[in-house]
C-alpha cells in the first residue's frame, strides 16, 4: 500500500495537471523507486521512471528526461507491461522532438497509438494524436498537423475530455497562423484558451494566449495582441516557464517594435533571454533571436542580424524544426540587402521563398516576394522586380480577401508592408 500510494502521488506531481510540482514529483519518485526496486516490482519500477521522465521533461532537463524514459521502456518491455509501454512511449515524444529527433519521436507516437487503439483507451488516444499534431508542426508537415489535432479534438469531445480538448487546439491553430488562414487560427485558439480555463490547465491556456497575441499581431491588431501576450508575463512563473514567457516577452519586442518604440521593445527582447534554456526552449529560441534580429536591423546593426540569423538556422537544422527557417532566411535576406550584399541577399531569399512554399507557409510567402521585389529594385532590374511585386501584390491580396471581418481585413491593409505590397 505504502508503494502505491507514494507512486500514484509521484505520478500527479509528475504529469500535467493542477496539482504539478517537478521538485516533489522528483523526491516521490526517488522514493518509489528505491521501495520498487526493494520489493522486486517492475510493474511499479517501470511506472515511476517514467513519472520521473515526465517531472524532467516539466523542468527542461531533456537529458534526463530521455535517460529515464529509456529506461522505463526497457523494464515495461522486458515484463510486456503493455499500458506503460504506452505511457512511456507517449511521453517520451517531447523530450525526444525538443532534444532534436522529431522523426524518432514519431515513430514512437505511432507505436503508442497502436497500443491505444488496441486498449481502447480513448483519453490517452487523444493525447497521442495533440502531440502527433506537435511533431507535424514541428517537422513542417502542417496538413498532417491539422489532421492530428482534429482527430484528438474529435476523439476528446466524443468523451467529454474538456483538458483534451485544449490541447487539441493549440497546434491546429499555430499552424493556422503559419497557413495565413488568421481568423479561424484567432477562433481555434479562443476555443483553446476557454477550455483551458474550464479544465483549469494554465499552460494550455498560457500557450493559447500566446499564439493569440501572435495572430493579433499579424493583423496588425496591436492592442489585442498586447493584451493577450501581457497576461502571459503577468502570471506566475510555472510549468513550461522557460518556454512560453521569452516567447511572450519577444513577440511583446516585435509588437513594441511595429510601434516604432525602440526602447521597449529592447528591454522585452533582453528580458526574454532570462528564461531562455538550452535544448528544451528550442521553441523559445526561434521567437527571441527574430525579435533580436529585428532589433538590430532597426539599431542599423546588420551584421549583429546576420550572426543571429545564422545561430538560428542552424539550431533549426539541428533540431529538425522547419517552421522558423523561412523567417529568418527572410531577414537574413534583408541584413545582406542593406549591407548592400546583393548576390548574399538573394540566396537567402530565393532558400526563403523555396522553404515557405514547400510548407505552404502563406504568411511569410507575400512578404519574401516583397523583399525580392525590393532587392531587385535597388539593383534597378526593373523586370524582375516587377514580377516579383505582382507575385507579392496578389499573394497578400488572397490573405486579405480571406479575412472576412471588416475590422480585421482593415486593420491587415493597414500595415506597412501590407499596403506597400498591395501599391507595388
Amino acid at each position: 500500500m505504502e508503494l502505491a500510494a507514494i507512486t500514484e502521488s509521484a505520478k500527479i506531481r509528475s504529469t500535467l495537471n493542477p496539482m504539478s510540482d517537478a521538485d516533489k514529483g522528483r523526491k516521490l519518485s526517488d522514493e518509489a523507486l528505491a521501495l520498487a526496486r526493494e520489493l522486486g516490482n517492475p510493474e511499479a519500477e517501470a511506472r515511476i521512471l517514467w513519472n520521473r521522465s515526465n517531472a524532467e521533461t516539466y523542468v527542461g532537463d531533456i537529458e534526463h528526461a530521455i535517460e529515464f524514459g529509456k529506461q522505463s521502456l526497457e523494464v515495461a518491455e522486458r515484463y510486456n507491461l503493455r499500458e506503460q509501454i504506452a505511457f512511456t512511449l507517449n511521453d517520451l515524444v517531447r523530450p525526444l522532438t525538443f532534444s532534436g529527433e522529431p522523426e524518432r519521436a514519431m515513430e514512437l507516437n505511432l507505436r503508442a497509438r497502436d497500443i491505444w487503439h488496441e486498449l481502447e483507451n480513448l483519453p490517452m488516444l487523444g493525447d497521442n494524436c495533440a502531440a502527433g499534431g506537435f511533431v507535424n508542426y514541428w517537422l513542417g508537415r502542417y496538413d498532417e498537423s491539422i489532421d492530428d489535432s482534429e482527430e484528438s479534438y474529435r476523439i476528446t469531445k466524443s468523451i467529454d475530455n474538456t483538458w483534451g480538448q485544449s490541447t487539441s487546439r493549440i497546434w491546429l491553430g499555430v499552424t493556422y497562423i503559419e497557413q495565413g488562414r488568421f481568423e479561424l487560427a484567432i477562433e481555434t485558439l479562443n476555443d483553446g484558451l476557454q477550455l483551458g480555463l474550464d479544465a483549469d490547465v494554465e499552460v494550455t491556456a498560457t500557450i493559447c494566449r500566446v499564439y493569440l497575441g501572435m495572430a493579433y499581431g499579424n493583423l496588425g491588431r496591436i492592442d489585442q495582441a498586447f493584451e493577450a501576450l501581457e497576461k502571459t508575463v503577468a502570471a506566475d512563473r510555472g510549468q513550461f516557464a522557460h518556454i512560453w514567457r521569452p516567447v511572450a516577452d519577444s513577440i511583446l519586442s516585435t509588437l513594441h517594435l511595429m510601434r516604432g518604440d525602440l526602447y521597449e521593445a529592447r528591454r522585452r527582447s533582453q528580458a526574454s533571454y532570462q528564461d531562455l534554456r538550452p535544448v528544451a526552449s528550442i521553441t523559445a529560441a526561434d521567437f527571441v533571436f527574430i525579435a533580436d534580429a529585428e532589433i538590430a536591423l532597426a539599431e542599423d546593426e546588420p551584421e549583429r542580424t546576420v550572426e543571429l540569423m545564422d545561430k538560428l538556422l542552424r539550431l533549426a537544422e539541428q533540431a529538425q524544426r522547419r517552421p522558423p527557417v523561412a523567417e529568418a532566411l527572410l531577414i537574413q535576406g534583408r541584413a545582406f540587402r542593406t549591407l548592400g550584399n546583393h548576390e548574399a541577399a538573394q540566396a537567402s531569399l530565393h532558400r526563403a521563398l523555396t522553404e515557405a512554399k514547400e510548407l505552404g507557409a502563406k504568411r511569410m510567402i507575400w512578404q519574401i516576394l516583397l523583399e525580392l521585389g525590393r532587392l531587385e529594385d535597388d539593383a534597378a532590374n526593373k523586370a524582375e522586380a516587377h514580377m516579383f511585386y505582382a507575385q507579392a501584390e496578389a499573394a497578400v491580396s488572397e490573405l486579405a480577401e480571406s479575412i472576412e471581418d471588416v475590422e480585421l481585413r482593415r486593420s491587415f491593409e493597414s500595415l506597412h508592408d501590407v499596403k506597400e505590397a498591395l501599391r507595388s
